[in-house]
């Protein structure tokens, strides 16, 4: 061993002269020069053992809930930590639900659906490249990753809109409305024509029974459809969720505004997703906060309580029943109506 490699071994809580090329105590990188991958994540000439990087390092990966991972001696991305009270990542549009069947898409970009409504099999409905899912009834429309539609069950086939889309609602009455990348809205169903469609722009979409609502580029909330909701309420909003007789969006800081006759969330806090009972049975609602943990409220007893304790990343809801993604993509669902995930399904 060097002369500079023994000093820089023997005082490594101290920093090296930049000859040397040590950390500091305080683990902060160094510049990696005479650094020498050791084992179990230490350089040779590091400071506290696992906490420092040689040249490149990066900065560990956030842990499934939320810890901190450590960084490596080669300056690669540490492993993932111990769980903690940190932000659990949220997944959107990759999740939806309807009457008797879910849909998700899975870590291959396709589509994948289980249950089945009464007119048609959502087995095995795989079509590669879907960016995003939307269910209701017993009809599904995804949006590919270059924009383009795909619907099947009761949605109107022959009237699908062209062009590019990034966004698709699906309604409870076999409507739908799609956002476009030029952000205005393009519906179609049997009864379209009484909804009234908007010719502003949007950024966000959600549809219920009847009705549809859209956030527009400023965050403000507009509702159109024969069975709209009154009594939206003024501000900015970042998502909107519909169910059949109610609407909920969520603010920028996580709080949430519903309006309409249903059930709004009743726990208190601040949330990253929610998830609306849809179809015939009791209403209930179903809140993501920040951490990945999920509770469910409203009058359906068969939902309520049920939600598991494991953290998720997404959750969606149908006609008597919750269905989420967990941390590591695989899906499960509750509720007296709950069809059951493919076991093989991974999301990510």
């Amino acid at each position: 061993m060097s002369k500079q490699r023994f000093l820089c071994s023997l005082v490594g809580l101290l920093a090296c002269a930049s000859a040397f090329a040590c950390a500091g105590s305080d683990g902060s990188p160094g510049d990696g020069s005479g650094g020498l991958a050791g084992a179990s994540g230490a350089a040779t000439n590091a400071g506290a053992a696992g906490n420092t990087s040689g040249a490149g390092g990066t900065a560990g990966t956030v842990g499934a809930s939320g810890a901190a991972g450590t960084v490596d001696a080669s300056g690669a991305a540490g492993t993932v930590g111990a769980a903690g009270s940190g932000t659990a990542a949220v997944i959107e549009g990759r999740l939806s639900a309807g009457s008797g069947f879910a849909c998700g898409i899975g870590s291959d970009a396709g589509l994948v659906c289980w249950g089945g409504g009464s007119s048609w099999s959502a087995q095995d409905a795989r079509n590669a490249g879907q960016a995003r899912v939307s269910a209701a009834g017993e009809s599904w429309c995804a949006v590919s990753s270059v924009g383009a539609l795909w619907c099947r069950g009761q949605v109107q086939f022959s009237t699908l809109p062209s062009g590019v889309f990034s966004r698709v609602a699906v309604s409870n009455d076999n409507q739908a409305c799609a956002l476009a990348d030029d952000h205005t809205v393009k519906c179609w169903g049997a009864s379209i024509t009484q909804w009234l469609v908007p010719t502003s722009t949007f950024k966000e979409l959600a549809a219920g029974l009847g009705f549809a609502c859209g956030l527009h580029d400023n965050g403000s909330i507009e509702c159109w459809g024969p069975a709209a909701p009154s009594g939206a309420p003024a501000g900015s909003f970042v998502k909107v969720f519909a169910s059949n007789i109610e609407a909920c969006a969520l603010r920028a800081d996580g709080t949430a505004a519903c309006w309409g006759t249903g059930a709004s969330p009743s726990a208190t806090g601040t949330f990253s997703q929610l998830a609306l009972g849809k179809g015939t049975a009791a209403a209930f609602t179903c809140a993501l906060d920040f951490t990945g943990r999920v509770t469910c409220s409203g009058k359906d007893s068969n939902v309520i309580g049920q939600a598991p304790l494991l953290p998720m990343s997404a959750i969606a809801a149908g006609d008597g029943f919750a269905c989420g993604l967990h941390l590591d993509g695989t899906a499960s669902c509750w509720g007296s109506l709950a069809p059951s995930p493919p076991a093989a399904f991974k999301a990510f």
